[in-house]
């Protein structure tokens, strides 16, 4: 059996590198339009413009949670079920990738070596496709026409 290099890793024990893709949980749409409301409210001089420029400040202030890391040569998803870990696959293990648009929502699979597949579908899919059509666009399972 071969011995693959992906693994599940301590979040703490990634590489300090630059990556090429990072998939958070910040609203950029909220916390522009937030921001945007905020200041009008604030240019008509209405009383509530205190209010939704302290929302606008907790909104901006939220510390995002990091998803998903694209590197050079490896992608990272962060473990749901214990926030600690994460996993670590090397772009050289997968054998192929799919983009597919259906009506429950945008899934991106993973077709690893060793059989494993690994399937997202989450709202920021299309930023993932984005980053795997960079680095990998040779093992594109199925081409999107529509994407």
């Amino acid at each position: 059996m071969t011995e693959y290099k992906s693994h599940r890793v301590k979040r703490e024990n990634l590489p300090a590198e630059k990556p090429i893709c990072v998939i958070d949980t910040r609203a950029v749409y909220l916390i522009l339009f937030s921001w945007g409301v905020a200041f009008l409210f604030l240019i008509l001089k209405n009383v509530l413009a205190v209010l939704l420029i302290f929302v606008a400040i907790v909104i901006s202030a939220r510390k995002p949670k990091v998803l998903y890391l694209g590197y050079e040569d490896r992608f990272v998803y962060m473990n749901k079920d214990d926030p600690q870990y994460c996993n670590v696959i090397y772009l050289s293990e997968i054998k192929g990738w799919e983009y597919r648009i259906t009506n429950n929502g945008d899934k991106l699979i993973l077709y690893l070596e060793d059989g494993e597949v690994i399937k997202i579908s989450e709202k920021m899919v299309r930023s993932l496709y984005n980053y795997f059509h960079k680095v990998l666009p040779d093992r594109e399972v199925r081409k999107n026409t529509k994407a």
